[in-house]
């Protein structure tokens, strides 16, 4: 219901400025009404392509995440899910997210310990 309202809304404002733009350019009306009109037809059909992609990218997703279960590939449904949902991207392997952590953590120690001893020399 939302992005209706909002479709709305951004439909008669974006139909409103072009006809607002083309009527303060002429004074004849048969412009004003072939803009309005185009304006009107240009904002469906963008509405509608983009609610069609977001449909079949919905759909993909959700026929991926089946298979990825009937498979049995956890990893991949959460990767799927979280794709959904705008939160990940990919899924590290454990043991190179351990060895990452570590290097990370041993590299802000390092740093860490350089600025304790250039603190303490000052």
């Amino acid at each position: 219901m939302r992005e209706a309202i909002f479709g709305a809304q951004d439909g008669l404002v974006s139909t409103l400025a072009v006809v607002s733009t083309v009527s303060g350019a002429t004074n004849d009306r048969f412009p004003v009404l072939i803009a309005g009109i185009a304006a009107g037809l240009a904002g469906i059909f963008s509405m509608a392509a983009g609610e069609y992609l977001s449909s079949k990218s919905q759909r993909e997703i959700a026929l991926a995440l089946q298979a990825a279960r009937a498979a049995g590939d956890a990893d991949r449904g959460t990767l799927l899910m979280g794709e959904d949902a705008g939160l990940i991207d990919s899924i590290e392997p454990a043991g190179a997210l351990v060895e990452r952590l570590a290097a990370d953590a041993e590299a802000a120690l390092r740093e860490r310990g350089r600025l304790l001893l250039k603190e303490k020399k000052a």
